[in-house]
């Protein structure tokens, strides 16, 4: 059986070996990624709030 210590020493090489074969992608690509995230986002808020205001008016016509 190996020592616990030898484990933890192999288990940081090996995950040091798999980082090096990870495709990174380009600080351009994540920059224009963010940037279609947070527009997306900011898209479906405002229709969210906008669909919000037309509901809760119906409601205060309606059954108010």
């Amino acid at each position: 059986m190996e020592k616990p210590v030898s484990n933890i020493g192999t288990f940081f090489r090996e995950v040091k070996a798999e980082a090096r074969k990870v495709n990174w992608p380009t600080r351009e690509h994540v920059t224009e990624s963010t940037i279609i995230v947070l527009s997306f986002a900011v898209v479906i808020a405002t229709f969210l709030g906008f669909l919000d205001f037309i509901l809760a008016r119906i409601i205060q016509l309606f059954f108010l």
